[in-house]
Protein backbone atom coordinates (compact mmCIF):
# COMPACT_ATOMS: atom_id res chain seq x y z
CA UNK A 1 0.00 0.00 0.00
CA UNK A 2 2.79 2.41 0.88
CA UNK A 3 4.95 1.90 -2.21
CA UNK A 4 2.35 2.96 -4.85
CA UNK A 5 1.62 6.20 -2.98
CA UNK A 6 5.33 6.77 -2.53
CA UNK A 7 5.74 6.49 -6.32
CA UNK A 8 2.79 8.84 -6.89
CA UNK A 9 4.34 11.32 -4.47
CA UNK A 10 7.67 11.12 -6.28
CA UNK A 11 5.87 11.67 -9.58
CA UNK A 12 4.17 14.82 -8.30
CA UNK A 13 7.42 16.06 -6.77
CA UNK A 14 9.10 15.38 -10.12
CA UNK A 15 6.87 17.85 -12.01
CA UNK A 16 8.37 21.06 -10.55
CA UNK A 17 11.81 19.44 -10.27
CA UNK A 18 11.77 18.53 -13.95
CA UNK A 19 10.66 22.06 -14.85
CA UNK A 20 13.68 23.47 -13.03
CA UNK A 21 16.01 20.99 -14.75
CA UNK A 22 14.57 21.94 -18.13
CA UNK A 23 15.43 25.58 -17.47
CA UNK A 24 19.07 24.50 -17.40
CA UNK A 25 18.69 22.35 -20.49
CA UNK A 26 18.84 19.10 -18.50
CA UNK A 27 16.57 16.30 -19.65
CA UNK A 28 16.18 13.32 -17.34
CA UNK A 29 13.56 10.58 -17.38
CA UNK A 30 11.24 10.41 -14.37
CA UNK A 31 12.11 6.80 -13.60
CA UNK A 32 15.61 7.83 -12.62
CA UNK A 33 14.14 9.41 -9.48
CA UNK A 34 12.46 6.26 -8.05
CA UNK A 35 15.50 4.19 -9.05
CA UNK A 36 17.75 6.57 -7.12
CA UNK A 37 15.28 6.56 -4.23
CA UNK A 38 15.24 2.76 -4.03
CA UNK A 39 19.04 2.71 -4.33
CA UNK A 40 19.14 5.16 -1.43
CA UNK A 41 17.17 2.68 0.64
CA UNK A 42 19.81 0.08 -0.15
CA UNK A 43 22.61 2.41 0.89
CA UNK A 44 20.93 2.79 4.29
CA UNK A 45 21.83 -0.81 5.05
CA UNK A 46 25.51 -0.52 4.18
CA UNK A 47 27.49 -0.64 7.40
CA UNK A 48 29.80 2.22 6.43
CA UNK A 49 26.89 4.46 5.41
CA UNK A 50 25.03 3.75 8.63
CA UNK A 51 28.07 4.58 10.71
CA UNK A 52 28.77 7.74 8.74
CA UNK A 53 25.24 9.07 8.17
CA UNK A 54 22.82 7.56 10.69
CA UNK A 55 25.04 8.04 13.73
CA UNK A 56 24.95 11.86 13.59
CA UNK A 57 21.35 11.83 12.35
CA UNK A 58 20.36 9.96 15.51
CA UNK A 59 22.37 12.31 17.70
CA UNK A 60 24.64 9.42 18.64
CA UNK A 61 28.41 9.16 18.92
CA UNK A 62 31.19 6.63 19.27
CA UNK A 63 31.86 5.21 22.71
CA UNK A 64 34.61 6.69 24.84
CA UNK A 65 37.46 4.50 26.03
CA UNK A 66 35.80 4.20 29.44
CA UNK A 67 32.42 3.34 27.91
CA UNK A 68 34.04 0.77 25.61
CA UNK A 69 35.67 -0.92 28.59
CA UNK A 70 32.17 -1.41 30.01
CA UNK A 71 30.24 -2.23 26.85
CA UNK A 72 32.62 -4.22 24.65
CA UNK A 73 33.18 -7.24 26.95
CA UNK A 74 29.42 -7.56 27.46
CA UNK A 75 28.72 -7.12 23.76
CA UNK A 76 31.29 -9.75 22.79
CA UNK A 77 29.74 -12.17 25.25
CA UNK A 78 26.27 -11.61 23.77
CA UNK A 79 27.57 -11.91 20.20
CA UNK A 80 29.35 -15.16 21.08
CA UNK A 81 26.13 -16.56 22.54
CA UNK A 82 24.36 -15.70 19.28
CA UNK A 83 27.17 -17.19 17.21
CA UNK A 84 27.91 -14.01 15.27
CA UNK A 85 30.93 -11.80 14.67
CA UNK A 86 30.68 -8.87 17.14
CA UNK A 87 32.34 -6.59 14.58
CA UNK A 88 29.40 -7.05 12.21
CA UNK A 89 27.50 -4.50 14.29
CA UNK A 90 28.45 -1.06 15.56
CA UNK A 91 27.87 0.14 19.11
CA UNK A 92 26.91 3.77 19.53
CA UNK A 93 25.80 5.87 22.48
CA UNK A 94 23.44 8.80 22.96
CA UNK A 95 24.08 11.23 25.81
CA UNK A 96 20.84 11.02 27.78
CA UNK A 97 19.86 10.64 31.43
CA UNK A 98 17.42 7.83 30.80
CA UNK A 99 17.46 4.08 30.44
CA UNK A 100 16.99 3.33 26.75
CA UNK A 101 18.42 1.42 23.80
CA UNK A 102 17.39 0.63 20.25
CA UNK A 103 18.51 -1.12 17.10
CA UNK A 104 18.64 0.88 13.88
CA UNK A 105 19.14 0.09 10.21
CA UNK A 106 20.95 -3.19 9.85
CA UNK A 107 24.09 -2.65 11.90
CA UNK A 108 23.66 -0.08 14.67
CA UNK A 109 23.04 -0.90 18.32
CA UNK A 110 22.47 2.31 20.24
CA UNK A 111 22.21 2.77 23.98
CA UNK A 112 22.32 5.75 26.32
CA UNK A 113 25.20 6.97 28.43
CA UNK A 114 22.92 6.54 31.46
CA UNK A 115 22.52 2.84 30.67
CA UNK A 116 26.27 2.32 30.44
CA UNK A 117 26.83 4.10 33.74
CA UNK A 118 24.10 2.46 35.80
CA UNK A 119 23.43 -1.02 34.43
CA UNK A 120 25.37 -4.00 35.66
CA UNK A 121 26.92 -6.52 33.25
CA UNK A 122 23.93 -8.88 33.33
CA UNK A 123 21.38 -6.10 32.83
CA UNK A 124 23.45 -4.61 30.00
CA UNK A 125 23.76 -8.06 28.43
CA UNK A 126 19.98 -8.33 28.48
CA UNK A 127 19.68 -4.96 26.74
CA UNK A 128 22.24 -5.88 24.08
CA UNK A 129 20.64 -9.30 23.54
CA UNK A 130 17.25 -7.68 23.00
CA UNK A 131 18.56 -5.16 20.46
CA UNK A 132 20.67 -7.78 18.69
CA UNK A 133 17.54 -9.91 18.41
CA UNK A 134 15.87 -7.09 16.50
CA UNK A 135 18.70 -7.22 13.97
CA UNK A 136 18.68 -11.01 13.74
CA UNK A 137 14.91 -10.96 13.21
CA UNK A 138 15.28 -8.30 10.47
CA UNK A 139 12.83 -6.09 12.38
CA UNK A 140 14.96 -3.01 11.80
CA UNK A 141 14.97 -3.64 8.05
CA UNK A 142 11.18 -3.52 7.71
CA UNK A 143 10.78 -0.47 9.95
CA UNK A 144 13.60 1.41 8.21
CA UNK A 145 12.03 0.75 4.81
CA UNK A 146 8.62 1.92 6.04
CA UNK A 147 10.12 5.20 7.27
CA UNK A 148 12.21 5.69 4.12
CA UNK A 149 9.34 5.19 1.68
CA UNK A 150 7.10 7.41 3.82
CA UNK A 151 9.34 10.45 3.29
CA UNK A 152 7.97 11.46 -0.16
CA UNK A 153 4.41 11.15 1.16
CA UNK A 154 5.22 13.32 4.17
CA UNK A 155 6.90 15.92 1.95
CA UNK A 156 3.99 16.03 -0.50
CA UNK A 157 1.38 16.27 2.25
CA UNK A 158 3.23 19.16 3.88
CA UNK A 159 3.56 20.97 0.56
CA UNK A 160 -0.13 20.37 -0.12
CA UNK A 161 -1.19 21.90 3.18
CA UNK A 162 1.20 24.82 2.71
CA UNK A 163 -0.18 25.58 -0.77
CA UNK A 164 -3.71 25.16 0.59
CA UNK A 165 -3.01 27.84 3.19
CA UNK A 166 -1.70 30.14 0.46
CA UNK A 167 -4.82 29.49 -1.62
CA UNK A 168 -7.04 30.20 1.37
CA UNK A 169 -5.22 33.45 2.11
CA UNK A 170 -5.51 34.47 -1.54
CA UNK A 171 -9.21 33.59 -1.49
CA UNK A 172 -9.78 35.82 1.52
CA UNK A 173 -8.12 38.71 -0.30
CA UNK A 174 -10.29 38.10 -3.39
CA UNK A 175 -13.56 38.21 -1.47
CA UNK A 176 -13.95 41.95 -1.84
CA UNK A 177 -12.84 42.01 -5.49
CA UNK A 178 -14.16 39.04 -7.45
CA UNK A 179 -16.73 36.40 -6.65
CA UNK A 180 -15.38 34.21 -9.46
CA UNK A 181 -11.83 34.30 -8.09
CA UNK A 182 -13.18 33.65 -4.62
CA UNK A 183 -15.03 30.55 -5.82
CA UNK A 184 -11.95 29.35 -7.71
CA UNK A 185 -9.76 29.84 -4.66
CA UNK A 186 -12.16 27.87 -2.50
CA UNK A 187 -12.24 25.02 -5.01
CA UNK A 188 -8.44 24.93 -5.21
CA UNK A 189 -8.17 25.00 -1.42
CA UNK A 190 -10.70 22.18 -1.07
CA UNK A 191 -8.96 20.02 -3.68
CA UNK A 192 -5.55 20.51 -2.08
CA UNK A 193 -6.98 19.71 1.33
CA UNK A 194 -8.60 16.52 0.03
CA UNK A 195 -5.44 15.38 -1.76
CA UNK A 196 -3.27 16.13 1.27
CA UNK A 197 -5.58 14.19 3.55
CA UNK A 198 -5.60 11.21 1.20
CA UNK A 199 -1.83 11.00 1.43
CA UNK A 200 -1.91 11.57 5.19
CA UNK A 201 -4.44 8.77 5.64
CA UNK A 202 -2.12 6.45 3.73
CA UNK A 203 0.73 7.63 5.95
CA UNK A 204 -1.26 7.10 9.14
CA UNK A 205 -2.23 3.64 7.93
CA UNK A 206 1.39 2.76 7.24
CA UNK A 207 2.31 4.09 10.69
CA UNK A 208 -0.34 1.86 12.23
CA UNK A 209 1.05 -1.12 10.35
CA UNK A 210 4.54 -0.11 11.45
CA UNK A 211 3.37 0.03 15.06
CA UNK A 212 1.88 -3.44 14.78
CA UNK A 213 5.13 -4.70 13.30
CA UNK A 214 7.01 -2.92 16.06
CA UNK A 215 4.92 -4.46 18.83
CA UNK A 216 5.26 -7.90 17.32
CA UNK A 217 9.00 -7.41 16.88
CA UNK A 218 9.38 -6.49 20.56
CA UNK A 219 7.74 -9.77 21.54
CA UNK A 220 9.90 -11.73 19.09
CA UNK A 221 13.05 -9.96 20.31
CA UNK A 222 12.20 -10.83 23.91
CA UNK A 223 11.78 -14.48 22.98
CA UNK A 224 15.03 -14.56 21.03
CA UNK A 225 17.00 -12.80 23.77
CA UNK A 226 15.71 -15.31 26.32
CA UNK A 227 16.98 -18.12 24.11
CA UNK A 228 20.37 -16.40 24.03
CA UNK A 229 20.44 -16.70 27.81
Amino acid sequence: MLLPFSLISLRLIWIPLNAVLNLFGISVTFWLLPVVWVAGAGVLFVRFAQTLLLTPALGARALTVEESSVAQPVWQEVAAAAGIDPDKFVLRVIDADELNAFACGGHLVVTTSFSLRHLGPRELAGVFAHELSHHLGLHTVSLTLIHWFSLPIIALARVGFAVKNVARAATDSFVAHSSALTALGRVVSAVLTAVSWIFLIVLYTSDAVGNLVGHRSEFDADQRSVRLG
